[in-house]
């Protein structure tokens, strides 16, 4: 099948997806958007093990499309929340594909294309590539890959790339855990199609539809998840102790004489207008990490809503 914005190639049980916008430095528009939904919807029906995500020309992605990120200014609220679905589910579909994504970062990988390289299963990348989620000096908060990437490098390396919009060498990244190798530009692919190889030789009882293994919620352990049965409704938030909660605060004498004290439970809530969280206690604060509360002020300032990660 054609695509106005990919190369799709198969060989064997490889499937080889190349970023074909060139003389765009291999941007995403919402053309790629969906072409990339429908190649992984595609491929997912053949015989191919292992897919290989790569760009054309000297640039891996640059990220999103000029024209599609002057378009943002004009629209309404509701037109950028339906954008900002989009690329979360497509980041979502890569995150949890049912096969090996393989990224060969043959150039710069920057914003949104950063994300694309850094969720595939491995990164391998050249040495003159140079990553880094730059949204930030253009008045923009990369606040959906914010939420995958805590999970892979913590807190405070996030907001270190997130906030700074550094560009990052290929080594720092790979000191970052980001990049898996780092190999000459002529031998990229060659390492690549190694790799694939060796997935390839595991049996394929070890790769199960990992978008069923994965928790329903991306942010790190430390975080609340979302409730199993509706990613809209977030589970009771508690801390991290083995005292249990009770309907009031109330303070309690330990064995020791120390005074203790037990913390409710609390909810957070979403409108079913708007899909914005709000807190229903002051006590808030004291239940969940800032990160997550920072994170989801982050979100809705930008119109970058998590309303739907979990769904897709």
């Amino acid at each position: 099948m054609p695509y106005d914005t990919l190369l799709v190639e198969s060989a064997g049980h490889v499937a080889t997806i190349v970023l074909n916008r060139p003389d765009k430095r291999n941007s995403i528009n919402t053309q790629m958007i969906a072409d990339l939904q429908s190649a992984l919807d595609a491929i997912e029906q053949t015989h191919a093990r292992v897919v290989i995500l790569t760009g054309a020309g000297s640039s891996f992605c640059a990220g999103m499309d000029l024209a599609m990120l002057q378009a943002i200014a004009r629209q309404s609220p509701s037109e950028n929340q339906e954008d900002s679905r989009r690329i979360a589910k497509l980041f979502r579909r890569v995150w949890s594909y049912s096969k090996p994504m393989i990224a060969a970062v043959n150039g710069h990988a920057l914003a949104g294309g950063c994300g694309l390289a850094t969720l595939c299963d491995f990164t391998i990348a050249v040495p003159e590539a140079k990553f880094g989620y730059t949204e930030v000096k253009i008045g923009f908060l990369p606040a959906i890959v914010s939420v995958f990437l805590t999970r892979q490098i913590g807190e405070k390396r996030t907001r270190d790339l997130l906030l700074t919009g550094r560009l990052v060498e290929a080594a720092e990244f790979k000191d970052l855990g980001l990049v898996n190798e780092i190999v000459p530009a002529d031998r990229l692919m060659t390492r690549v199609q190694e790799l694939a190889e060796v997935l390839i030789a595991v049996s394929r009882l070890a790769f199960p539809a990992r978008s069923d293994s994965l928790p329903p919620q991306l942010p790190p352990a430390s975080t609340p998840i979302w409730n199993a049965r509706s990613s809209r409704t977030p589970a009771c938030a508690t801390l991290p102790t083995s005292r249990k909660a009770s309907p009031a605060s109330s303070r309690n004498v330990s064995p020791s004489g120390k005074t203790t004290r037990t913390i409710p439970r609390t909810k957070l809530s979403r409108s079913s207008s708007s899909g914005v969280i709000s807190k229903r206690d002051s006590r808030i604060g004291r239940l969940l990490p800032a990160a997550f509360v920072n994170e989801v002020s982050l979100c809705v300032s930008t119109t970058c809503l998590l309303v739907s990660i979990a769904d897709y």
